[in-house]
């Protein structure tokens, strides 16, 4: 009995190391603050992982308050996925996930964050090839089994962002918007503006609760006049705040409309670069609704109304690769 002791201790320790290195339950657990972060997650972990995002989709990442729920989630998970600057993050545990991926790793792993915009994360696709490739390797970290597959995917998920900037260029060409001016009243999608190549003017508001200064405001309507913007475009969570007032305080000025682009997936469920297209193709749609409003005229809101139906459907059938042929999404 003795001469197997040592044997048997050998076995159980190695069975336990390997259950402890093994996803639970088969899938690693994922968590992440919100929907982009989860989709990328998604993206490169496929089957592998069970992915869930704490901000419901189409909310406002800034006011959110955690739920108990979120909580343990923080504290069982496998990877938490965080941008690193969202302000509920101090209601959760100091300790979140076995692994965690926030703000300094985004920036060590080469992500462009101008200004230290936090948006830069998401809203600008090259940095998504960054951050699947991050989230590849904590995966790998956790689940050695994987780490073929993840790097496959994670291959895979850059093949579809070359797509994504061929669509998003072709698109823009294709409506005849090729630089088009637009003002951005808030900071949040500057990444995407630049992104698409549209000229910006803004942003005017910097941070939650700073209202512009009557003399600030004055400015960027005059600039805004001399660049010939076209549309204002403003959060959608923010429509009934300060940066929904002052955004259709600047388009009556302007003669222009406002577009309010969700920040994050309006549903929680959509792929990356759905999001990207559909968010894209909203904008287009209010830009040329500016151009057919020839500036402003009571024409605006029929022109905008009509245009909204149709790209509505038009963005789901592109977002899903059925228009014209059916390329990939």
């Amino acid at each position: 009995m003795i001469r197997w002791g040592l044997p048997l201790c050998l076995v159980a320790l190695l069975a336990s190391y390997i259950a402890a290195a093994a996803p639970q339950g088969g899938k690693l657990v994922v968590v992440a603050t919100i929907p982009p972060l989860a989709a990328l997650a998604k993206a490169v972990g496929g089957d592998r992982v069970e992915v869930v995002y704490i901000v419901p989709g189409a909310s406002d990442p800034h006011q959110y308050a955690p739920t108990p729920r979120d909580v343990e989630l923080a504290s069982s998970c496998d990877l938490f996925i965080e941008v690193g600057k969202e302000p509920f993050l101090k209601s959760l545990p100091a300790e979140r996930g076995r692994e965690r991926i926030t703000w300094g790793d985004w920036v060590s792993a080469g992500l462009k964050v101008e200004g230290g915009n936090p948006h830069y994360i998401w809203l600008y696709p090259p940095n998504a090839v960054k951050a699947v490739g991050l989230i590849a390797e904590k995966l790998a970290e956790l689940d050695p089994a994987g780490a073929r597959e993840y790097a496959r995917r994670a291959e895979a998920f850059s093949e579809s962002i070359e797509e994504l900037v061929e669509w998003c260029r072709s698109y823009i060409r294709a409506h005849g918007v090729e630089g088009a001016t637009v003002v951005a009243v808030g900071s949040h999608f500057i990444p995407l503006l630049e992104f698409f190549g549209f000229k910006v003017v803004g942003p005017l508001m910097v941070g939650e609760g700073r209202s512009p200064s009557p003399s600030s405001l004055s400015s960027l309507v005059e600039e805004a006049k001399r660049a010939g913007a076209k549309v204002v475009v403003v959060l959608a969570t923010q429509r009934e705040a300060d940066e929904g007032r002052v955004g259709r305080q600047i388009a009556d000025e302007l003669g222009v409309g406002v577009v309010y682009l969700h920040g994050i997936q309006f549903s929680g469920g959509d792929e990356y670069c759905e999001y990207i297209k559909y968010t894209l193709a909203a904008l287009v749609a209010a830009l040329e609704a500016s151009s057919g409003a020839a500036g402003g005229n009571g024409l605006w809101p029929l022109l905008i109304l009509a245009l909204s139906i149709a790209v509505v459907a038009e963005a789901g059938l592109l977002a899903r690769g059925w228009w014209r042929g059916g390329g990939r999404a």
